[in-house]
């Protein structure tokens, strides 16, 4: 094995070390979208005055204003995938291995497909005849979630592949 190619052995495995900022960037992005309108309310296609609603505010659990505790799973749900962008964002600042930051943007975005899931369901399977009408439509702050959660997990577990990878040998 010559020197160059020892060299840029060490520096395949050293890459991650390089390009810190894109996993905080995703995960950064990834909480500030839980700000942007995550889902809106809609009655036969057209949009129900003032239900439109933000990751926050399924967070804080304020999709109900008459106490429908129907709604209290979402907010859980959605607690735990900010805390997984949170986990994410911290860990890359701490630059944790890889593996353990792609864990937990894989986990969040596992969140949000729950939470689309539920939400979707719970709607459709209301107990009220006025609620078939009543779609959920998921919004751009959700999708840039999702996105940038996906963007920032698969881009540590490539990291993390690398690392693991062994030195190239040259045969004579």
């Amino acid at each position: 094995m010559s020197f160059n190619n020892q060299i840029s052995n060490i520096n395949e495995v050293n890459s991650h070390k390089k390009y810190p900022w894109i996993s905080i960037t995703s995960f950064g992005v990834m909480m500030l979208s839980f700000f942007f309108t995550f889902c809106a309310f809609t009655c036969a296609g057209e949009r129900i005055s003032e239900k439109s609603y933000s990751g926050f505010d399924i967070m804080m659990m304020r999709m109900s204003e008459v106490g429908n505790y129907d709604f209290e799973i979402p907010g859980i749900i959605s607690w735990l995938a900010f805390m997984s962008a949170m986990a994410g964002l911290i860990f890359s600042f701490l630059r944790i291995k890889n593996i353990l930051i792609a864990i937990t943007g894989f986990s969040g975005v596992f969140f949000l497909m729950i939470l689309y899931v539920y939400l979707k369901y719970q709607v459709k399977h209301s107990s009220e005849s006025i609620i078939s009408w009543i779609e959920v439509k998921f919004k751009f702050g959700y999708f840039l979630a999702i996105i940038s959660g996906l963007f920032g997990s698969i881009w540590n577990f490539r990291k993390h592949l690398e690392i693991k990878k062994p030195p190239k040998t040259e045969s004579f």
